[in-house]
């Protein structure tokens, strides 16, 4: 258990950096960044069908590979791309948001495990008001 809520608070910081970043022309800028051959990975396949398309409305052909960010070792399966390989913002917000709610469940395991007693630790009131500050 994250007694200082620390997890939270990352949790909730790294919502609003995502949320603040909405509708800033990410997408639009990386279209104009890409060459012709350069392969994009996506976490959804509507999102990469409309990259696809601004990139041939200015005359690249791209690949869009949608993968999960939860299981990013499968990705080394694919062959090299022709190109550079980038992660949508999307995928990348994604990915920092699962590798943070997995440090949160290995601390409660590694806790758990290295603790001599495996009765849960009291809530207290002053951990239930810290965590309350970073909820989302």
């Amino acid at each position: 258990m994250d007694h200082f809520g620390i997890g939270a608070e990352m949790e909730s910081m790294v919502r609003v950096c995502c949320q603040s970043a909405r509708r800033t022309g990410r997408t639009t800028a990386m279209v104009e960044s890409l060459s012709s051959g350069d392969r994009i990975i996506f976490t959804n396949k509507q999102e990469a069908d409309m990259v696809r398309r601004l990139a041939r409305d200015v005359g690249k052909e791209i690949e869009c590979v949608v993968a999960s960010p939860s299981d990013i070792t499968r990705l080394m399966d694919r062959r090299l791309g022709k190109g550079r390989t980038i992660f949508d913002h999307s995928w990348v917000e994604d990915y920092y948001m699962h590798v943070i709610k997995k440090g949160r469940k290995e601390i409660d395991f590694f806790q758990y495990r290295l603790s001599g007693s495996t009765d849960p630790t009291p809530e207290t009131r002053q951990r239930e008001i810290e965590i309350s500050k970073w909820k989302y």
